[in-house]
């Protein structure tokens, strides 16, 4: 089994660019009629020559005001084996920008490509200044035998970067999303649609990308947190969140760190573990999506 090797977080927190506007005073110099009869208008270095209006390049060269990313490459990730998914020919990947959710909108897509049969995409002469939020990595297919993931890709990445790799980007297939649904079900989640609700799909690991057990995920009061067991990888899904009809309490390595929150509301998450030390991240699911995020843990 080949594990996760980077945190992928959707981070909901926003951060503004403060834009420099060119300064349009030079054109009204140049049209002035008045000016133009005038010998102390024409040779006057204040209007035409002036540097601060035609020449200033604080707004255009200007590279603070964003991350410009012209790559991003990774691969497609099978779930439920993390190889390359057998139906890697039907599947697509998106990258989108976050930031319209924060007002309840949709992801905005900003390139879509189709991966190479061996999971590997690349996006290339992509522009991203302004996107402050992190990207999301989604992968779909047109034949509806994966449902819609989200994949988050933190800013870090691409930050003042022209180029971003390594990253993954997960793919569901239906069935295995069919089975997950029962087996939260089992656990006494009384929902039918993991997509449609929105749920986080997410990894608690060490530093190193292994599977902790005896962690739990924090976040939000309301939240129902729900863990995998060795039972992930057998054919007895249906029983993969519960240990002897009762809900497990915390992740188990042997369930490859597994948790899944439906309908996980937008604030602090973070996890806890005997001996590890995590970060906290702001965000939230949406609906139609299932977004995959995992917590990494230091030892302390």
């Amino acid at each position: 089994m080949r594990l996760l090797s980077q945190p992928y977080l959707y981070v909901l927190s926003l951060s503004l660019a403060a834009f420099g506007a060119a300064c349009g005073e030079g054109e009204e110099a140049d049209d002035d009629s008045v000016a133009d009869d005038d010998a102390t208008a024409d040779d006057d270095a204040t209007a035409d020559d002036d540097a601060s209006a035609d020449d200033d390049t604080s707004a255009d060269d200007d590279t603070t005001a964003g991350p410009i990313l012209t790559t991003l490459s990774g691969n497609v990730i099978d779930f439920a084996g993390f190889g390359v998914p057998g139906n890697i020919a039907d599947l697509a990947v998106s990258v989108a920008d976050p930031t319209p959710a924060l007002t309840g909108g949709a992801p905005e897509v900003l390139a879509t490509v189709v991966p190479n049969v061996d999971g590997t995409f690349t996006f290339a002469d992509l522009d991203v200044q302004g996107v402050a939020l992190g990207l999301l990595l989604i992968v779909d297919d047109a034949a509806a035998s994966n449902v819609p993931t989200a994949t988050g890709v933190p800013a870090s990445c691409y930050q003042g970067m022209t180029e971003c790799s390594g990253r993954g980007a997960f793919a569901i297939a239906d069935a295995i999303h069919l089975g997950l649904v029962a087996g939260l079900n089992t656990a006494g989640w009384l929902g039918t649609d993991l997509v449609g609700v929105g749920a986080f799909v997410g990894f608690v690991q060490d530093e190193t990308g292994s599977p902790l057990s005896g962690a739990t995920v924090t976040g939000p009061s309301g939240i129902d947190v729900y863990y995998a067991d060795a039972d992930l990888t057998t054919p007895q899904i249906a029983d993969a969140f519960v240990t002897g009809g009762v809900p497990n309490t915390a992740t188990d390595a042997m369930g490859i760190g597994l948790f899944i929150i439906p309908e996980a509301s937008i604030g602090s998450y973070s996890a806890e573990a005997a001996g590890y030390d995590f970060g906290s991240t702001t965000s939230g699911s949406q609906p139609n999506i299932l977004l995959v995020i995992a917590f990494y843990g230091t030892p302390v």
